[in-house]
């Protein structure tokens, strides 16, 4: 079994991540045509890469000796890996920030065969290309300086996740805040129609029933109700969630859909506004 001191393995779990983070950047910005500062931390840093490289590494090591295995074995733990944090992160955060749902044979979204195959062939590269080399560099280091270096970039990935947590968690009490307010608005449009219907039928005795059973006094209720959601959202709240969509152009939301579209549009509006 292969071995290695625990600042030596952080020091490629942030090799992973920044090598995930180019891949994506690159994936992104070609399909979205643009400069994409691409996961879910501010830093050239996607902890999702480098949780899957050090998985892979711990399963297909032992057994570099068989193509085979590291295929199966790297896929498998890489694909587990995935399923549980994409499931996680949208329990806790409500929105997918990826969505295998388009894909064939996918399991709730999370995970689909193609990714997974995907993650089977990383793990070849990974294994007999990638690694060795940046093994070589890593276990070269004098003596305290792999400690020094793990334990600036754990402090700077530590700030930066906790202000991206902070962001997405924002962003999750805006869409909630958001379909609050649109259900609301929702239900005095539909208020207003059984009156309109109302009045239409006959106008002076069906005026005088809305004003006796207070159904007015409901209407301005439900409008308030809705008002004091929207107006709760602070200006620095949104823009947190901006600049966490801006580095996740495809998250979605089941729960939230018309809420986290209605932001996306803002946030592309304001985008765009700089650019000119």
């Amino acid at each position: 079994m292969y071995s290695y001191h625990a600042d030596q393995w952080i020091l490629f779990f942030f090799i992973y991540s920044l090598i995930g983070w180019i891949w994506e950047c690159l994936y992104v910005g070609i399909q979205t045509r643009k400069l994409v500062n691409r996961g879910f931390m501010h830093g050239p840093c996607l902890p999702i890469y480098g949780f899957g490289a050090i998985a892979i590494l711990f399963v297909t090591l032992p057994v570099k000796e068989s193509p085979y295995l590291v295929f199966i074995l790297g896929m498998l733990s890489a694909s587990l890996l995935e399923l549980v944090t994409g499931e996680v992160m949208e329990k806790l955060f409500k929105v997918r920030y990826w969505d295998y749902r388009k894909m064939p044979l996918n399991i709730k979204g999370y995970i689909c065969l193609p990714a997974s195959l995907l993650w089977g062939g990383a793990s070849i590269l990974l294994t007999f290309i990638l690694h060795p080399p940046l093994e070589k560099m890593i276990l070269s280091l004098p003596y305290g300086y792999s400690e020094m270096i793990s334990l600036v970039l754990t402090l700077a990935a530590g700030i930066d996740f906790s202000q991206s947590f902070n962001e997405a968690m924002d962003l999750r009490a805006i869409l909630v805040k958001m379909n609050e307010a649109n259900d609301q608005i929702k239900r005095v449009s539909k208020r207003i129609e059984v009156i309109q219907a109302f009045v239409m039928a006959d106008l002076e005795e069906k005026i005088k029933e809305i004003e006796e059973t207070g159904k007015m006094e409901g209407l301005e209720k439900l409008v308030q109700a809705a008002k004091e959601n929207l107006s709760s959202i602070s200006e620095r709240s949104m823009k947190k969630s901006m600049r966490i969509l801006h580095r996740n152009p495809f998250a979605v939301s089941d729960q939230y859909k018309e809420a986290l579209e209605h932001i996306k549009s803002v946030s592309l509006s304001k985008f765009e506004k700089k650019k000119d």
